[in-house]
């Protein structure tokens, strides 16, 4: 798996994030989404930002959109695949990401520069909130650093029921153990890590991205004004997302929440 790095000279002292980009795209791709829109300047002030590529080869052709401007090739982190009798979802292949995602997070934990944030867009967003719910939840992670905190941009609740559970989502999975029996009382409880939701008002997912952010207790949600993309923020949520990773990034999982912007 394909993993690229910014990184600076002083590279030991700063604060480490993953990136996980979105459906049938590359980590080439959203490095790029992250440049144009000028989010990667905000970020590589505090952290070096690495950009990891899904373990899978995209199982069709990504959107009209990315077909366009962006070369292959294009990958994924799983393909959904909804039964047509029953309307469940299964995330096939999911578990091959998140294996691939605890090999990179051990090997940054043991090479002395461990991962403490998440980013991700779109389907990656939904990785990324997963990721976090799950070490937050003792379902997986354990042996790793706490991960402080995720920016999350256009993202959505885990929708397979296999992992759903672990928002609080359905008690039942397809055929195996569901997060809730594993952990029952992770459906009650909303989750404690801090999280920067980027949501836009023209994005036909907006609705997904606002019920993920309603499983976390303290979300930072900075609204924008466009579609289903890594946005260009205005100055004053640029100052808010600069703010919240100065306040989490070298933190402790349970430091107290973001204080300003938008919370649900």
């Amino acid at each position: 798996m394909a993993a690229v790095t910014t990184t600076h000279v002083d590279a030991a002292r700063r604060a480490r994030v993953l990136a996980f980009h979105g459906w049938r795209t590359s980590a080439s791709i959203l490095q790029q989404q992250l440049k144009i829109s000028s989010l990667d300047i905000t970020i590589n002030e505090l952290a070096d930002i690495t950009y990891l590529d899904g373990p899978h080869a995209a199982k069709g052709a990504p959107t009209p959109d990315v077909a366009r401007f962006f070369a292959p090739p294009f990958v994924e982190w799983w393909d959904a695949v909804t039964d047509p009798a029953t309307g469940v979802v299964t995330y096939e292949g999911a578990e091959r990401s998140l294996a691939a995602i605890e090999a990179e997070l051990q090997a940054a934990a043991a090479a002395g520069r461990p991962v403490e944030a998440l980013l991700g867009f779109s389907q990656g967003a939904a990785l990324a909130a997963l990721v976090l719910a799950l070490q937050e939840c003792k379902l997986r992670f354990q042996s790793l650093p706490p991960l402080q905190c995720a920016v999350l941009i256009s993202g959505s609740r885990i929708r397979d029921p296999t992992w759903a559970g672990v928002y609080g989502g359905p008690s039942t999975s397809n055929g195996g153990t569901a997060m809730t029996d594993l952990h029952p009382e992770s459906a009650q409880a909303l989750l404690q890590r801090p999280t920067c939701h980027l949501i836009g008002a023209a994005d036909p997912m907006r609705g997904r991205s606002e019920q993920l952010a309603l499983c976390f207790q303290s979300p930072l949600v900075l609204q924008h004004e466009q579609g289903h993309v890594v946005p260009r923020l205005q100055p004053s949520a640029r100052e808010q997302l600069k703010a919240f990773l100065q306040q989490h990034l070298h933190a402790t999982p349970d430091a107290p929440a973001y204080a300003d912007g938008k919370r649900h």
